[in-house]
């Protein structure tokens, strides 16, 4: 996750960056840098160990040092002193809109937004109509700041990026998934695995993971307490940082777990004999698996 972390901070400061023509060179070098850590996540194990950017594809000295200096003092001076005054969300928060940082930036300073929360009082007013919180907004600004246009933007630009918390993009969801199952293909009692939910639908955004499992003591008949124990034990895998809870219904038992890489995940241990039934339920939506179940209902299609 480090990787990430260190990708999304460089992407920040080009972005802070951005307004400058002299600074060119140095956006260009950060926004190389981030696709870098992003897509090849080794790239920070070998610098923490001493290789030099004369050794490293898509890493200059420059971004090297920044990411020397996160791993001597936990944080990259140059960024700090930009997010004392604006948090990350802020900075995210212009790519969003795509109205430039200058006249965001202008905006944030003339209502004295510093956070999120900010932003949402100025622009997310719920109890006044859209004309008259432009009207307030725009007092005091001139046209090429705020205009009806980029009110309405800026506003659906901040419910989309509240629509966004809480969730991750699919590709490094999808990473992550495959070190877990390889970690869980490893456990003795356990046969099979699949993952399912959001990400066996390829959503684009990710709330969290599920993975369907099925050990052998389950296969003639399902045993509710070697399948609690399962669930315990898995919550000493190297990816796991605690157990957060455990749910038991009619067929199955589950659990959901913090893992290391800031997103928590659901097992849920199936029998031989439901899983087919357990895969097709935990991959298809809530919406879709309830409108289903009320067709059977209203058609008689139950046995029996």
């Amino acid at each position: 996750m480090i990787n990430l972390n260190l990708a999304n901070i460089l992407t920040n400061i080009a972005e802070v960056k951005k307004s400058k023509p002299d600074n060119k060179t140095e956006v260009l070098s950060l926004m190389k840098a981030a696709r870098t850590l992003r897509d090849s996540p080794e790239v920070v194990e070998k610098i923490f160990k001493g290789r030099g950017p004369e050794d490293l594809v898509g890493i200059d000295d420059y971004c090297h040092g920044l990411i020397r200096e996160y791993f001597e003092k936990g944080n990259i001076g140059e960024y700090e002193q930009f997010v004392s005054r604006y948090s990350e969300d802020l900075v995210k928060f212009i790519r969003v809109t795509g109205l430039g940082k200058k006249r965001i930036f202008k905006i944030y300073d003339h209502f004295g937004i510093r956070d999120l929360e900010g932003l949402k009082n100025v622009f997310g007013n719920d109890n006044e109509s859209k004309a008259a919180t432009f009207k307030t907004v725009s007092a005091g600004l001139d046209r090429d700041t705020i205009n009806p246009l980029f009110f309405e933007r800026i506003q659906k630009s901040l419910e989309y990026y509240i629509s966004l918390e809480g969730k991750t993009p699919r590709w490094p969801i999808e990473f992550f998934a495959k070190a877990i199952l390889k970690q869980l293909d490893g456990m003795r009692d356990i046969e099979k695995t699949r993952l399912v939910g959001s990400v066996r639908r390829k959503k684009v955004l990710i709330g969290d993971m599920d993975i369907l499992v099925l050990p052998g003591f389950n296969r003639t008949s399902y045993d509710f307490n070697k399948s609690r124990r399962l669930l315990e034990d898995i919550e000493r895998l190297p990816a796991i940082k605690k157990l957060v809870s455990v749910d038991q219904r009619g067929n199955d038992i589950s659990a959901v777990y913090r893992t290391i890489y800031e997103i928590d995940i659901e097992i849920i241990i199936a029998g031989a004999m439901n899983w087919t039934w357990q895969l097709f339920k935990t991959t298809g939506s809530k919406g879709h698996f309830m409108a289903l179940e009320e067709y059977i209902r209203k058609n008689k299609l139950l046995p029996g």
